[in-house]
């Protein structure tokens, strides 16, 4: 490289273009790069979705689940197959292995799907597809005191508009009914005039036939036939006649039922601040830019508020684009702040203009990253994790400048050609800069190796941290030299008041550093060097006491920080059978804590903002209650989320008839905490849950407990009696009439003003109460007679499940929990459970294993990736060491001192008051690259040093004074530039704070051991090969 950077040194136009074509290039892939809050990764999952209606979710498990799973087995390229039977719906997910090709995959899944022949007659046909990622953007909200009517063909009239603009893709919608026209039949008047709901149902339809088609067609005329008798309006329904006597007599629809035009009869209800609503959620596709869809939101929604009623309110909230902004602009504020601390403390240690050149650096890397990021080389998108990426590596990005820099004044001071002092300085340096650089992108990149899907998360993290070092590598070689070489090293005389004390602060802190240097470091080397033995010990016993810190649990461990969000969501189950009054009422319950909440604390802190300003609950059925709580922007927020959450579950802690409540107000990784139990027999299954629930119970820290075993519901299970056959009755013509009568039958659909309506025919709701009411009921013959239900069928009354799990084959349970990670972390909470409480389940039940799923499972993943990646690493940085220093054993002293100061990041945690996570080691990763780095470029001195005859001690003393300046300049532009991270208080920078902790405390302790630890590593090693050199000499001469 040393020919290329003479080059661009004699050529700085070279030089200045290359600058200029890596800014703009950043600049111009910036403006186009997707924005999202965590990275997109390509599926891992085929979605399996067949619909078999009005079935249990035992029928659908026999039925479909598992003639699917029977065909799948043994497929090549499966590595889990997950199944969910509920009721009237199956759901299989196939997970493929690592490297496998998907649409291969998805095509063998199909063709296996589609061979089953033997489905229900009732059932959908299944719906295959790769189960892809989908990112939240916002929520738009419609709402206000009007009709149902009204409210409804506003929603659909939003809904249609939002999806007629390109950048909106994917819409998810809750509150929306469908239209129906709905015939509801009077169970007396048919047993009145003797004619059943199935005879009805036949009669309209065969007066609702489909649109025939002919043709007339001539040598002269052509003229097309069609016959539409489709029933489509109220007055022809009602007015059909179903009877007609030997006399002409008819009895017509109304005679026997009511006509209802109206929106589906449901528990399905969302209301928005206390109003009637219909909320539609907008997601970003893989492709999709979430401030764009945001945008194209607030344009169609702008447009649409002067097109509806004014008593029609369009509201758009929890807005992510928002949060995700905001981040981006705190963490952008950071970076400038950084920035500029670090051209500070450059500027006054070096050269003003040296300084400036050097700090360039920084934007040059990475705008060269942004430009990197585009569609056309990474595809990466701007968001939380390759963002952390950039700051993280923003205080390393001028080490090997501070050094190449510093190379080029010395060496210009002794050379009067500035191009020729120049050149060898870079010359001088090169080696152990490049190797330097190079190491830390060997601590990142087998990152990139790890295979699971969270694996792949993090890979964006390492890939900018080593794109941003290539960048810096290239600018410190390639542009830096240019324009030092232009630079003028003869100290200029002040001209004004300004630049006269900013050269006198100059001149101070060039002489503390000399001071400190000459005065301090020196006599302390030289100390330790004597005393090296005793000093060894000394860093030993504090590298163990980081480890005691975590064996005592004084800093504790998690594998992914908790990250409060800006929305708090809550979700309900209620207990089976329950009725949906009771699920209302809750969902009061719990609307009327939260605006207690906002009423006490606006009280308490003298403001008008509640801290929940928005509030969205939806009804989804007799048994689920959702609801979703936007929180004022953080800089006006009285409270913390997690707090405010706590406030909130403690207030509705007792609520009737729950089964089941869990409060969430930060983003899970990896699906939160789960442990799964697998077992043949659903018995023993059912115990063993809850034994594991009652244990999770008691452990601090763990709230919402919950578990996939709906509570069983009661269930009337009709059997036709063997006289009943006798008679003409078949078990399809019993399953047909009772469904009919008390699930409704769909006729026909048919569309009217844009909506597509559904034809269903019901017993009145009156009339679908009570079991007297079913037992009632008629049955029809072949003959057209009526005759008793009890009569035909036997009446069995049980409970049935009401959810059906399970993974490669075996029946599942899983049992969920909230982990407040404050508290304790979810393996904490695992190796507790394993101490005492799933041996006890084991040992009482043997067939029920108890496995880890959700963020443990994942958490096991990545630990066994990383430590393969670890291996890689110091494998990697072993060779890369071992080249520049011309040493086998060399190497290894500079990577011994590595764990030493991961015991200042230890410790920089427990000061923080913040765990060790996943985070947390990636700052320690750029921390190993820094003090690698650091050492190499003192060994490749002490190598010159001894090259020229000194002994070691003197070459150890002398190469560590002459790298004094680099290194405090190293570190003091590292932790420096990390401080404006390090003291931010606000929510959204909370999961940046482990790993900035790791790497500023981190690296205020690997000055020490660069400084002296590597230094008196050195001289012990020296001290060893004298021993070993004198016994083979002893050896010798015997």
């Amino acid at each position: 490289m040393s020919g290329i950077s003479a080059w661009f040194t004699k050529n700085p136009v070279a030089a200045n273009l290359l600058a200029l074509l890596v800014i703009v290039g950043g600049v111009f892939s910036l403006m186009g790069l997707r924005i999202e809050g965590f990275p997109k990764i390509p599926s891992s999952y085929i979605s399996i979705d067949i619909a078999y209606p009005q079935s249990s979710s035992e029928q659908v498990d026999s039925g479909i689940t598992q003639k699917v799973e029977k065909f799948l087995e043994g497929l090549a390229g499966v590595k889990k197959i997950s199944s969910y039977s509920s009721e009237g719906a199956a759901k299989i997910l196939v997970q493929k292995e690592t490297g496998y090709n998907m649409i291969r995959l998805l095509n063998d899944v199909k063709t296996k799907v589609e061979a089953i022949d033997n489905f229900p007659d009732k059932s959908s046909k299944p719906v295959i597809s790769v189960d892809e990622f989908k990112d939240f953007v916002l929520i738009v909200q419609v709402y206000g005191d009007v009709s149902e009517q009204t409210l409804q063909q506003s929603a659909r009239f939003l809904e249609k508009e939002l999806q007629s603009d390109p950048k909106i893709s994917k819409i998810e919608s809750f509150g929306k009914k469908s239209r129906e026209m709905r015939i509801e039949l009077d169970a007396q008047m048919l047993k009145a005039y003797k004619i059943s709901i199935g005879q009805v149902a036949a009669i309209v339809a065969r007066d609702n036939a489909e649109q025939g088609y002919g043709l007339l067609k001539n040598d002269t005329n052509r003229i097309i036939i069609r016959s539409d008798v489709k029933i489509e309006h109220y007055d022809q329904l009602m007015n059909l006649p179903i009877i007609t006597s030997s006399d002409g007599a008819k009895i017509y629809l109304k005679d026997v039922a009511r006509v209802i035009e109206d929106y589906e009869d449901s528990d399905t209800k969302a209301l928005y601040q206390n109003q009637n609503s219909v909320g539609i959620v907008l997601y970003s596709s893989n492709k999709g830019h979430m401030l764009e869809v945001s945008k194209a939101a607030y344009k169609v929604v702008e447009n649409l508020k002067k097109q509806v009623p004014d008593e029609i309110h369009i509201d758009i909230w929890a807005d992510f684009s928002t949060y995700m902004k905001d981040r981006l602009i705190l963490l952008q504020s950071n970076a400038w702040q950084g920035l500029l601390i670090v051209f500070a403390i450059l500027a006054v240690f070096l050269n003003f203009k040296l300084a400036f050149w050097v700090a360039m650096g920084i934007p040059f890397s990475i705008a060269g990253v942004l430009a990197l990021m585009g569609e056309s080389f990474l595809n990466y998108s701007l968001n939380d994790i390759t963002t952390f990426g950039m700051i993280i590596v923003l205080g390393i990005l001028v080490d090997d400048a501070v050094v190449v820099g510093e190379s080029i004044f010395e060496e210009r001071k002794k050379n009067l050609d500035r191009i020729e002092g120049t050149i060898k300085g870079v010359h001088k340096v090169a080696v152990a800069t490049i190797f330097g650089v190079l190491t830390t992108i060997a601590a990142f990149y087998p990152l990139m190796l790890i295979k699971n899907d969270f694996g792949k998360i993090l890979a964006s993290f390492s890939v900018v941290v080593c794109v941003a070092l290539i960048f810096s590598l290239v600018e410190s070689k390639l542009v830096l030299p240019a324009h030092l070489a232009s630079i003028s090293i003869t100290p200029e005389k002040p001209e004004n008041i300004f630049l006269k004390g900013f050269y006198k602060v100059q001149e101070s802190a060039s002489n503390v550093l000399v001071f400190l240097n000459q005065q301090v470091y020196t006599p302390l080397l030289v100390a330790t060097l004597k005393h090296r033995y005793s000093v060894l010990i000394i860093f030993i016993s504090l590298a163990m006491a980081g480890g005691w810190l975590l064996k005592m649990n004084y800093v504790r461990t998690v594998f992914f920080p908790e990250i409060p969000g800006d929305v708090i969501s809550v979700n309900v189950t209620m207990e089976s059978g329950g009725s949906s009054k009771m699920t209302y009422e809750n969902a009061d319950a719990i609307d009327a804590a939260a605006a207690a909440i906002n009423r006490e604390l606006m009280e308490k802190h003298g403001t008008n903002e509640p801290p929940i300003r928005k509030i969205m609950t939806a009804v989804t059925g007799s048994q689920g209650i959702e609801i979703y709580a936007e929180l004022q922007p953080q800089a006006m927020r009285v409270v913390n989320t997690l707090s405010l959450l706590k406030m909130w579950r403690s207030r509705t802690s007792n609520l009737e008839g729950v089964q089941t409540i869990e409060f969430r107000g930060n983003a899970e990784t990896g699906g939160g905490f789960v442990l799964k139990a697998e077992s043949h027999n659903i018995v023993s299954l059912r115990q063993a849950i809850k034994k594991l629930k009652a244990g999770l119970k008691e452990m601090q820290g763990v709230h919402d407990l919950r578990d996939d075993f709906k509570s069983s519901e009661p269930e009337l299970r009709l059997n036709l009696k063997n006289e009943a056959r006798h008679l003409g009755v078949t078990p399809e013509d019993l399953a047909s009439q009772i469904g009919m009568a008390y699930g409704g039958f769909e006729i026909d659909k048919f569309q009217k003003d844009n909506d597509e309506i559904k034809l269903r025919i019901i017993y009145k709701k009156d009339q679908r109460k009570y079991i007297h009411q079913l037992l009632e009921t008629r049955i029809s013959l072949a003959d057209g007679s009526l005759i008793p239900l009890t009569q035909v069928a036997n009446i069995e009354s049980r409970f049935s499940s009401g959810f059906i799990h399970r993974i490669n084959g075996k029946r599942v349970a899983e049992v969920e929990a909230a982990i407040d990670k404050r508290i304790v972390s979810a393996s904490e909470v695992f190796d507790a459970l394993k101490q005492k409480v799933i041996p006890a389940i084991e040992r009482t039940f043997p067939d029920v294993k108890i496995l880890a799923g959700g963020e443990l499972e994942q958490e096991g993943e990545v630990k066994g990736g990383l430590v393969k990646a670890l291996i890689m690493i110091m494998l990697l940085i072993y060779a890369l060491l071992a080249v520049p220093l011309k040493s086998y054993w060399k190497p290894v002293v500079i990577m011994s001192v590595i764990p030493f100061g991961f015991t200042g990041a230890v410790v920089g945690h427990l000061i923080a008051g913040v765990p060790l996570s996943i985070l947390s080691f990636f700052g320690m990763l750029a921390l190993s690259g820094i003090i690698v780095n650091d050492s190499l470029v003192m060994l490749t001195r002490f190598n010159d040093i001894m090259a020229q005859g000194k002994t070691v001690n003197k070459a150890l003393t002398t190469a560590g004074s002459s790298r004094f300046r680099a290194i405090f300049l190293t570190t003091a532009t590292t932790v420096c530039g990390l401080m404006p991270l390090l003291f931010e208080t606000s929510e959204q920078a909370q999961y940046l704070i482990p790993a900035v902790v790791s790497l500023a405390y981190g690296e205020l302790f690997a000055t020490f051991i660069t400084l002296l630890l590597v230094p008196l590593l050195m001289n012990i090693a020296y001290d060893i090969r004298e021993v070993f050199a004198s016994n083979q000499s002893a050896q010798y001469v015997c």
